[in-house]
């Protein structure tokens, strides 16, 4: 993030401006199209705002061999309610399958292989209010400082064994296309013979219910074994899976399981797309309720960062106006031509307030002073990053490689050429 000295003006005064900077030989290479917006709806209604595709257009721009990329397109759905979730398409000469085409084994009496694997791999994450109880055990007492009051007599990390009981409570799903679904169920069988050698007795493994005709099998630690093998209780540790119209599903709850096959069957999983040249090869969707664990989540990441890198330019300024100009302080027209006539800019709060000169030093309203901190709950109300959290719905990514024909190469060889296609969209509330 750029630091904090926020520069009043432009075509949206109180609004957040983004600034893109590009390297010269980036420039010259990247012909970008035009930002197309269009809204749907009438006054009140939902708007849908979406940014046209972001492409490199004209002559190839990227040399990049089709191994490493792969060919593999696909097709999906946007992601059905508050969640994250990221698909990747694996192309028939692409590096992950030549890693995973073939496994040798932990056992010296199996081997196991992986050549039923599809074209694409899936993994996500249901919105729960548990992302934003791990998102905070998970960060630096120095982060969490930043965004709450430090509890009364010190304030600890949170124990690894917390965070692993959390990680387990995720409502966490994985999916990966298959060709067959026998040479799936055989493989399976061979992980289990594997576990079974490696681990008498550690893992249950057994079918656990079925729906929609699809049956959902369970993989559990003994508790018994599982306190012989790592000397302490391991409680809640279980993982479902079911093979589902042509994929692997897996999740750590098994109603999250039936949710995920629900989509599988009715159509809204990855899946080929009807032209080839269509469809592709990595797609993240995120949608967040608003108060919800990702949406408070993803406010506190943001929250951290902005007050992280606020740096010292806006408050040495501010009080180089303040101390300067103390006539002036109570007039915010002309603190700001003031500050635009020496500095060229008006030093802003985070939160894109004015700051304010107290005996006690430079105080920030929603913040406080040095001395007096205030810790506000965020995102701060009427504050650039309040307005974009409260505005977004969900946006979606797609990357894709288009293939551009053959080109030569440093040491005179044809190469295959690719284009970086990216498209990006937002829905608005």
């Amino acid at each position: 993030m750029a630091e904090v000295v926020a520069a009043e003006g432009g075509p949206e005064p109180g609004g957040i401006s983004q600034a893109f900077s590009t390297s010269s030989s980036t420039r010259k290479k990247i012909n970008t199209k035009p930002r197309r917006m269009h809204r749907q709806g009438t006054s009140g209604q939902k708007r849908r705002r979406r940014f046209g595709d972001a492409s490199t257009q004209g002559r190839p721009l990227y040399r990049v061999r089709l191994g490493e990329a792969g060919n593999a397109r696909f097709a999906v759905s946007p992601v059905g309610g508050s969640g994250v979730r990221a698909v990747v398409g694996i192309g028939e000469d692409s590096e992950l399958r030549q890693a995973v085409s073939y496994l040798k084994s932990l056992s010296a009496r199996h081997e196991l292989k992986l050549d039923w694997l599809g074209d694409w791999a899936m993994i996500g994450v249901q919105d729960q209010s548990l992302l934003a109880t791990l998102s905070q055990d998970v960060s630096s007492r120095r982060e969490r400082s930043l965004i709450q009051a430090p509890a009364d007599g010190g304030e600890g990390h949170e124990s690894e064994e917390k965070v692993f009981q959390e990680l387990t409570g995720l409502r966490l799903y994985a999916a990966v296309g298959i060709r067959s679904p026998l040479g799936a169920t055989l493989a399976l069988a061979g992980v289990r013979a594997i576990a079974s050698e490696t681990a008498p007795g550690l893992f249950e493994w057994g079918e656990s219910s079925t729906h929609r005709g699809v049956s959902i099998v369970r993989i559990g630690l003994n508790p018994q074994k599982a306190r012989e093998e790592f000397g302490r209780e391991v409680k809640g540790v279980q993982l479902f899976y079911a093979i589902c119209d042509g994929a692997i599903l897996l999740a750590l709850r098994e109603s999250v399981l039936r949710m995920t096959i629900d989509d599988r069957l009715d159509g809204k999983g990855p899946k080929a797309p009807g032209d080839k040249a269509a469809g592709t090869q990595f797609a993240i969707d995120l949608a967040a309720d608003k108060g919800g664990g990702l949406w408070t989540a993803l406010a506190w990441l943001f929250e951290t960062g902005i007050l992280e890198d606020r740096g010292s330019r806006s408050t040495a300024a501010a009080q180089a106006l303040l101390v300067g100009a103390p006539e002036k302080a109570g007039d915010a027209a002309a603190m700001r031509a003031l500050a635009l006539a020496y500095f060229g800019v008006v030093p802003l709060t985070p939160d894109g307030g004015f700051y304010r000169l107290r005996p006690e030093g430079l105080e920030d309203p929603a913040r406080g002073t040095a001395y007096a901190p205030i810790w506000p709950a965020v995102p701060v109300a009427g504050s650039p990053l309040d307005a974009v959290m409260t505005a977004f719905a969900r946006g979606r990514t797609e990357v894709s490689f288009d293939q551009e024909g053959v080109g030569g190469s440093p040491h005179g060889n044809p190469e295959p050429l690719r284009s970086l296609h990216v498209r990006v969209s937002l829905d608005t509330r």
